[in-house]
Order: structure tokens, then sequence, then C-alpha cells
């Protein structure tokens, strides 16, 4: 009686645990082979998700690339899209707004597949020391005499990171802004960064002259207008808005 009821439960297990087969998916045929960096010295790691579509490539801590200049290779029978590989610019605009940058391919047998290119770093953030140190009695920048220039001296905890011996003053890297208590920002036109042979941290050097509107061919205007604002700095793309205020009088 005992053997029975034993064969008895065996049957009823095995019809309970039965196997469900999923139909075979065919590994699509369009297909990126490899992803390249090309105008870098050293070298950029990239790696292909095939499943999602996604090219990863990660600048490493220490380097800053203005442009990425791609070398695809593609598997046989497959087609990029005409123009798609040419030099990617304007990394800032990358990082500041995600642009996607998409690489469509089309295999000869009609399978269409478009790679989206990601692109990350391993830069440290940011780490600025306060113009005001004090947030209840900010520095004062008088801005009444237009031919005065008025400086303001951003200077970095972290050594000399992440700025070079050169100034850069064509804002490819360092962009800089006011920000009031409403969030509007007025950028700076020029944003110089550089080490500095007196002081050991690096800085950013701003010029309030240098705000956008501030002049034109027709004179110099109070722009931005009496009151606080926050200094506002991106470097690459890490960014970092100041915690205490300075202030601006006329």
């Amino acid at each position: 009686m005992r053997i029975n009821l034993f064969i008895i439960s065996l049957l009823l297990f095995s019809s309970c645990t039965k196997t469900n087969t999923l139909p075979y998916e065919e590994e699509s045929k369009a297909k990126i082979k490899s992803f390249q960096v090309t105008n870098s010295a050293d070298h950029i790691p990239v790696s292909i998700n095939h499943q999602n579509g996604i090219i990863t490539a990660t600048v490493p801590p220490g380097i800053y690339l203005t442009a990425i200049e791609p070398k695809i290779e593609l598997e046989d029978g497959n087609k990029l899209k005409s123009g798609s590989d040419t030099l990617i610019t304007n990394l800032q605009d990358y990082f500041i707004n995600g642009r996607k940058i998409e690489y469509p391919i089309t295999h000869k047998n009609g399978e269409k597949k478009t790679y989206v290119l990601e692109i990350k770093t391993h830069q440290p953030p940011l780490n600025f020391r306060e113009v005001s140190l004090d947030p209840n009695s900010p520095i004062v920048f008088d801005q009444s005499k237009s031919h005065i220039t008025k400086m303001l001296y951003v200077r970095n905890l972290s050594g000399n990171y992440p700025y070079s011996t050169n100034y850069d003053l064509d804002q490819t890297l360092a962009k800089a802004s006011l920000v009031d208590d409403k969030g509007k920002e007025y950028k700076f036109t020029v944003a110089m960064s550089s080490i500095s042979t007196i002081i050991t941290p690096s800085q950013i050097i701003l010029n309030l002259n240098q705000i956008e509107g501030r002049f034109d061919d027709k004179g110099y205007h109070q722009i931005p207008s009496a009151g606080l604002y926050w200094v506002k700095i991106r470097y690459y793309d890490r960014e970092e808005k100041l915690k205490n205020p300075i202030k601006i009088t006329y």
C-alpha cells in the first residue's frame, strides 16, 4: 500500500512540474562589431551592449576630450547610415543637454537596428572655496565704474584638478554664470582656468565686465542689476553652484 502511494505521489509531482519550452529567438544580424575612439593618445574604454543597443565610452580621470572621433567596424552584411560616423564635437552640449548620438545600421536581409552612444567620465567632483565665506555677509562688487575691472577668483580645494597651466579662454571645457534668487542665469563670455604660480590651488578667474549684455556698441549696461548672485561653474561634465552669494551694487 505504501509503495502504491509513493508511485502516485511521483506521478502527481511530475505532472505539476511540466517544463515550458520558450520559443528560440534568433539573434539580430544588424550588429556593430567594434567601436573605437581614435582622437585620443590615451585609451578610451568602450563597451557594446548588443541587446540594448547601447555603446558606452568612458573617459578616464584626467583626460578631457572636446570631441570624439569614432572608428566603427560592422559585422559582415551591414551598412551604417551615411554621415553617422563623423566627428562628434561640442561635448559640453552633450553633457549639459544630453543630446542623442545615434548609429543606425541596416543588414542586407532588411533588419534594422539603431545603437546609441553614451559618454561617461570618471572625473572627480569639483570642490570650490566659497568666495563669500559668510553667507550673511556677502562680498560686495561695485560695478558703477565700468572702466574698472572686477575679478572673481574661485579657488579649488582639490589641488590642481582639473586645470592646466594654460589659460582656457574658449570655454570648450570651462563655463560660468551668475544666478539670481529666481534661477535666472547671466553667463560669462570668458571663463579662464589656471594654476597660479603664487597660489598653490588652481582657480577659475571671472571678469564681472565679461557678462553677456554688460557691454554693446552703444556702451555699458547695468547687467546684471544690483542684488545677490550665486556663482555657478561648469568644468567638462561637472557642475557646482557656490552656496554663499556675492553682492553686486551700482
